[in-house]
């Protein structure tokens, strides 16, 4: 049974890890031009791991649920960050 339960929820968690993989990539590029404090960063660095690992971590696991946790957490982090990325250098 948890063959085709892997294979099910193993694609959206491999979308989602790459997402969260990218996000991370941009903020680590556009670190200097965030003015956000250490703190935040952190933070946010540190919620959106945590959002990458339960995703993937849902395919393995035996509560179903994880994926939408750990999806949650990615998107509040990504909700903050991608707009402060998104700007431009010159601003």
């Amino acid at each position: 049974m948890a063959g085709p339960q892997v294979r099910r929820f193993g694609s959206c968690a491999a979308l989602l890890a790459v997402g969260g993989t990218w996000l991370e990539v941009l903020v680590v590029r556009r670190l200097p031009y965030l003015a956000l404090p250490p703190r935040a960063l952190f933070g946010l660095g540190l919620l959106a791991g945590i959002g990458v690992g339960l995703v993937i971590a849902s395919v393995f696991s035996g509560f179903f649920w994880w994926w939408a946790v750990g999806a949650a957490a990615l998107g509040v982090a990504g909700l903050v960050l991608v707009p402060l990325t998104a700007r431009r250098r010159g601003r």
